[in-house]
């Protein structure tokens, strides 16, 4: 809720859990980088102790990912600006983290805004201002995510209403 927030997204109590659980987004974002359940599981012939100790780890993991994620997000929605140089720094430390999470093979994670900030920091000014523009805001979902990306523009500089 601190990162919706941050970002300027008004009267959202619905929409905060839509963007926890970052599943009903996947399709919305310009680069998703989650691992599916599918990715997620076990090698055939692990046993029950096994099982049991990966769905406990993972369940751990998804929650300490979640509350990183949470807060990365809401201190990138507090920068005040972003140079050039800036972007692509800020674009390598999610790549970063996109790394570490994919590295954990959690479900879920890296969460789709984390590869979605990236990429946004880094597109060529025309192509954001196009993308915002475009974003279709039938959903409360979808108003979010076009303040969201907007407020990534005005941290580049660029005006975006």
């Amino acid at each position: 809720s601190e990162f919706v927030g941050a970002a300027g997204v008004l009267g959202s109590d619905s929409v905060i859990p839509v963007l926890m659980r970052g599943k009903e987004i996947a399709d919305l974002v310009l680069n998703n980088a989650a691992l599916g359940e599918e990715d997620a599981v076990l090698e055939e012939g692990a046993s029950e102790d096994e099982i049991a100790s990966a769905a406990f780890c993972n369940a751990w993991l998804d929650c300490v990912g979640l509350a990183v994620t949470g807060r990365l997000l809401e201190r990138i929605m507090r920068i005040p600006q972003l140079t050039p140089k800036g972007c692509d720094h800020l674009t390598a430390d999610l790549n970063y983290l996109v790394n570490v999470f994919s590295a954990l093979g959690v479900a879920g994670h890296p969460h789709p805004l984390v590869s979605h900030l990236g990429t946004l920091a880094t597109l060529p000014d025309t192509e954001l201002k196009a993308h915002i523009m475009s974003r279709d805001q039938g959903s409360d979902v979808q108003k979010a995510l076009r303040i969201i990306e907007s407020r990534v523009a005005r941290l580049r500089g660029l005006g975006v209403e």
